[in-house]
């Protein structure tokens, strides 16, 4: 992953407030020496660095590397209510996912071809089956990384540059680098699917 080293030294800053290195130290249980070298640039922090900085100082992944201007971080309610759970399932719809009502079994029927959600999914799940505390720090400090990533049209995750790269991710920062590539080919059928305005015809 690429980041601003400034923006990245800025932000360290800022999330550390008035904390002595000393003290940041401790608590990220590393030396001063080390966290001297994080605010200098001299030395990239590993992620796993980052998320516990993101951790312990309240702030978002994203924010800290600069890819988001969101600082809080989220926190995640175990009170979903109908509302927000309906709102979610229909803005899935409305991106091609496939939502339908049985009137016989009075069941919801949920499709969906989004290869990012069904891996975020897959793995969110499978932590909770295996180590519910892997389950808590992963929803906590990995699954943020997405907060800002809106939903992409169904569709896209079907063309064959995106497919092939959803077949080879495995971890967080693969999936990111998938669902920008699948970003930028949603943006480009949108935008030439906008109609033509022409200002001269009076309409």
């Amino acid at each position: 992953m690429i980041v601003d080293s400034e923006v990245l030294k800025t932000r360290l800053r800022e999330a550390f407030g008035s904390d002595s290195q000393e003290t940041v130290g401790k608590k990220l249980n590393m030396s001063q020496g080390n966290i001297s070298k994080l605010l200098s640039g001299s030395q990239q922090p590993t992620m796993d660095t980052i998320y516990s900085i993101a951790k312990i100082y309240g702030v978002s992944v994203d924010w800290l590397l600069g890819l988001s201007n969101k600082k809080s971080i989220t926190h995640y309610s175990t009170e979903t209510t109908y509302a927000s759970a309906i709102k979610t399932l229909l803005d899935l719809k409305n991106n091609g996912a496939r939502l339908a009502y049985n009137e016989m079994t009075r069941k919801v029927a949920f499709e969906s071809n989004d290869a990012l959600l069904a891996a975020l999914m897959k793995k969110a799940l499978g932590l909770k089956g295996m180590d519910y505390e892997s389950y808590k720090n992963w929803i906590a400090n990995k699954l943020p990384l997405f907060e800002d990533k809106r939903l992409i049209w169904d569709e896209m995750w079907k063309l064959r540059n995106v497919y092939e790269l959803v077949r080879e991710a495995e971890t967080e920062t693969e999936w990111l680098k998938t669902y920008e590539v699948a970003a930028q080919e949603d943006e480009k059928f949108q935008d030439s699917n906008e109609p033509d305005v022409n200002i001269f015809s009076g309409g």
